[in-house]
């Protein structure tokens, strides 16, 4: 039995489209194409009903869509409880403060971080060790995206196509993924984080994983320029950004970036210096 689905990536000036057939035999690409457009002047509905107007949704029985994360707000709260159901009847009041604009309306989800207790050889200060395993509150990761955007989602894509069974942030999909590699019998995994860096030609999007945890996700653009008016050198800037946000991380749960795996997903390679493997990801 085959199935046709719809796949739309939303990032910050084009936006993808791709209808693949799944059957016994594989997964084949029917169509795909893709529309430029500008985010800032809200071109994002046009957009999208150009590109659903270029490729053949028909037969299409499932659809999914992802967003770039820059459209997204990511937050780290605290409860004094673990319960999903107590959690989810709170999360909008709590995150109402801590969002820009709350008034538009946000459609937020969350995952709760499982406690993260490194052992000492995962510390940078050890000494937090005791302080971490003695703190009783609740960690959650939380990810909030403008109802406005979801809202223009779901009505183009039913509209024209099929509803959409899903809409996520782009590199989320890989991040639990990754997280599903983790080996609590592995004093090595036990150990490492690991910082998943998703390229292409507007932004970087980083996200850093600890043990099953996604515990932060970073994104800047990069096409941005110095004030002397000179083009913003991403391999400095993203090494600072790099660096501040593991201090953070480090702050917060008590852990560091010296044993690390790196994975990297890039569409635009081209956009950045042959240097950038060996500044960034260090072996």
């Amino acid at each position: 039995m085959s199935e046709k689905i719809l796949g739309i990536e939303i990032g910050t000036s084009i936006i993808y489209g791709v209808v693949i057939q799944k059957t016994r035999k594989g997964i084949f690409i029917l169509d795909a194409c893709h529309v430029p457009y500008d985010v800032k002047t809200h071109e994002l509905e046009e957009a999208l009903e150009n590109l659903l107007s270029e490729l053949d949704t028909t037969g299409c029985t499932a659809s999914a869509i992802t967003i770039s994360p820059s459209m997204a707000f990511f937050r780290t709260l605290d409860f004094p409880f673990s319960s999903p159901a107590k959690i989810r009847q709170v999360l909008d009041f709590e995150l109402a403060s801590v969002l820009p604009l709350p008034s538009a309306g946000y459609l937020s989800d969350f995952s709760i971080i499982k406690a993260v207790i490194p052992d000492e050889t995962g510390l940078q200060y050890p000494e937090m060790a005791n302080m971490v395993a003695k703190n009783t509150k609740h960690s959650i990761f939380t990810t909030s995206v403008p109802t406005e955007i979801v809202d223009i989602c779901f009505n183009i894509v039913s509209k024209r196509a099929v509803q959409p069974d899903m809409i996520t942030v782009s590199g989320l999909p890989a991040a639990h993924l990754l997280t599903k590699s983790y080996s609590a019998s592995s004093s090595e995994d036990h150990s490492t984080i690991t910082i998943l860096i998703l390229i292409n030609a507007d932004e970087i999007t980083t996200v850093f994983i600890y043990q099953k945890n996604i515990l932060a996700i970073r994104t800047f653009s990069i096409t941005k320029k110095m004030p002397s008016g000179k083009p913003l050198k991403t391999d400095s800037f993203y090494n600072k950004h790099l660096q501040q946000t593991m201090t953070a991380l480090s702050m917060r749960h008590g852990i560091t970036g010296e044993r690390a795996n790196y994975y990297v997903i890039s569409s635009a390679p081209e956009k950045y210096s042959p240097e950038f493997n060996s500044k960034i990801l260090k072996p």
